[in-house]
């Protein structure tokens, strides 16, 4: 399973979403998901924030990735 998350920055402010399933219920996050088969990141990271946020970014980079393997 791959994952995204987004850094979204205005001003001196960054984006934080309340995560509403678990596990992580209740928890202040960037706003982020799941990659779907067939997406790209920066597609995934759009639609997540999309998703989460109803706010549309334009032109995400990818700034850095982490391996977790559990």
């Amino acid at each position: 399973m791959i994952g995204v998350c987004a850094a979204v920055w205005r001003d001196e402010k960054v984006l934080l979403v309340r995560r509403a399933a678990a596990p992580s219920a209740g928890l202040w996050a960037q706003p982020g998901g799941l990659v779907e088969l067939g997406e790209t990141l920066i597609e995934a990271v759009t639609r997540e924030v999309a998703e989460e946020t109803r706010l549309t970014i334009e032109n995400p980079v990818l700034n850095t990735y982490i391996d977790i393997i559990l």
